[in-house]
């Protein structure tokens, strides 16, 4: 019998780093701080089994505090980025290289600012998609939704307790 509910069972198996059980990648838990490095090589071994053209997407909601700059922060550790990661809040894109066998670049951006879909034309967004070998990882996606009309990785995070975070992934369209 197949689990019913938008979310399915847990990402992949803690125990065992080199076996992906969940290749869809939908889950919900709850993640300690402490795990958040864990969680982030998880999406990212998920996105690394999933057939692309361009770009890998992965779009982070929640309210504020609630972990995404964090999870960007974790994965750009994972993906071997040399550099701080910071929040792109007023800039809103930042692009680091990495050092990862499957991703060349990480883009980090925060949609938190964006009024106006225009903005992003400066940031030559549609061109960004088609570049492969390339993870985006999106804040504040809410943002620019009329935009987001492709396959993506949908993550939510919502505060539990003070290290706590209630999150929630999965494949949307």
């Amino acid at each position: 019998m197949k689990p019913e509910g938008i979310f399915v069972g847990i990402l992949l198996s803690m125990e065992n780093d080199s076996e992906v059980k969940n290749p869809e990648g939908t889950f919900e838990k709850k993640v300690r701080a402490e795990e958040m490095p864990l969680l982030a090589k998880e999406v990212v071994e998920v996105m690394r089994v999933r057939p692309r053209a361009g770009a890998c997407v992965i779009t982070l909601s929640g309210p504020l505090g609630a972990g995404k700059t964090t999870f960007v922060q974790a994965c750009a550790q994972m993906l071997g980025v040399p550099e701080v990661v910071t929040s792109p809040t007023f800039v809103v894109q930042k692009r680091y290289k990495t050092q990862d066998p499957d991703f060349d670049s990480l883009v980090h951006i925060d949609a938190y600012r964006i009024e106006d879909l225009k903005e992003l034309t400066v940031l030559h967004f549609e061109e960004l998609l088609k570049e492969a070998r390339t993870l985006v990882m999106i804040e504040w996606p809410e943002r620019m939704a009329p935009l987001l009309f492709f396959e993506r990785y949908t993550m939510t995070l919502g505060h539990l307790e003070e290290n706590v975070r209630q999150v929630a992934g999965k494949y949307t369209t």
